[in-house]
């Protein structure tokens, strides 16, 4: 996009500001334990409401009637989804497949942690293809999060390990559906576009086995443990992705490369000597990426 084409931030924020406040309205009311359709009834008329502030946003009775039934189609491919998985987990539970399933998953992995979760990874790609997030989080948590917590690992981060998963089944081919919608748009392959999304959210398919390792980063622990862990996994996240994309300032040496990834996936693992070793080489790599950038900007000027 030309910069010309960009509108400026301070006008629309100035325009069309307010209508941010009903979205922080919403996860206020969620927060404190309102009940979902109380919360979506207050936010949606406090929107309302609010658009007659300003001039730029007041809506006409046609309108706020047009919008409604706009919403309203938006929301009936995820509510017939949830339907349908509600039906599925009520099946589930009551023939008790779940605790079956969870059994399997733990004989199968012979009790290892780190197996039961990629089985767990894979089954939330299976069972979430073609699933919006939420049916996909619903269904899965009911399948597969017991035999986490089986295996003693904190309900939250059991159930944050699962979010992830589903949240991911939208850009994994081969049923990729985000990838399909952005590949309609770019008129390009549906399954290079699923590909190069995987390629460049491999970070985010990575983090959630470490809120299991350290849920420290999801906000379990002591405000000293999670500060560190927080700060560990920004620094271990970008090490990881320079790393997978190859380059930062400049284009990283295949050996930098490896490096970074090693030291983005130490960073993230809870550890002193690890965050000690990780930070010195992401670092390191990261002054000398900046001076050679440098000296190639001074060559091209010279």
């Amino acid at each position: 996009m030309d910069a010309k084409d960009i509108p400026d931030a301070r006008k629309t924020l100035r325009k069309y500001g307010l209508s941010i406040i009903p979205l922080f309205v919403l996860i206020a009311m969620i927060v404190m334990g309102y009940g979902a359709m109380y919360t979506a009834l207050f936010a949606t008329s406090f929107a309302i409401v609010l658009s007659f502030v300003n001039k730029n946003t007041r809506m006409s009775f046609k309108t706020i009637v047009s919008s409604l039934i706009k919403g309203c189609k938006g929301v009936m491919s995820i509510a017939t989804a949830c339907a349908a998985a509600g039906c599925v987990i009520g099946v589930i539970s009551l023939t008790g497949l779940g605790l079956k399933l969870s059994s399997l998953i733990i004989s199968i992995s012979g009790g290892r942690l780190i197996v039961v979760l990629l089985l767990t990874e894979v089954a939330l790609f299976v069972l979430g293809m073609g699933l919006p997030t939420a049916p996909a989080y619903m269904l899965v948590a009911v399948l597969v999060a017991p035999a986490l917590t089986q295996l003693g690992v904190p309900e939250l981060a059991a159930h944050m390990f699962v979010f992830y998963g589903a949240c991911l089944s939208s850009i994994t081919p081969p049923v990729a559906m985000a990838a399909y919608t952005a590949a309609g748009i770019a008129n390009a392959s549906p399954i290079k576009i699923g590909m190069l999304a995987v390629k460049l959210a491999i970070v985010t398919y990575i983090a959630p086995i470490f809120f299991v390792y350290s849920p420290e980063l999801i906000g379990i622990g002591t405000p000293s443990q999670i500060i560190l862990a927080f700060i560990s996994g920004v620094i271990g996240c970008f090490g990881l992705s320079i790393g997978i994309v190859g380059y930062f300032k400049t284009k990283l040496h295949p050996l930098m490369r490896v490096l970074t990834i090693g030291a983005g996936l130490m960073c993230i693992y809870p550890g002193i000597w690890t965050d000690s070793v990780g930070y010195t080489i992401i670092i390191g790599i990261g002054l000398v990426n900046l001076i050679m950038a440098k000296r190639i900007c001074l060559k091209q000027l010279a």
